[in-house]
């Protein structure tokens, strides 16, 4: 998913990471498991243009996650 400014969310072996738009992986945001702020299979990321808050459909834990535009569980 492309946030606003460019920077990228990337769902890959079960956590979630920030890339900038260049490409270069610059940190981790989820990581595996069930507490709040972690994920299970994510199936997909969307961005809201609105707010910049970033949607994991979360399904090995049958959720739907929010991130703020500061990427923090919301």
């Amino acid at each position: 998913a492309v946030k606003n400014d460019g920077t990228l969310r990337i769902s890959s072996d079960n956590r979630i990471q920030k890339f900038t738009a260049n490409g270069t992986y610059t940190s981790t945001i989820a990581t595996v498991g069930s507490g709040n702020g972690q994920v299970s299979a994510p199936a997909g990321l969307a961005v809201s243009r609105a707010d910049d808050y970033l949607y994991v459909a979360d399904s090995g834990n049958d959720r739907v996650q929010i991130f703020t535009n500061a990427d923090a569980y919301a």
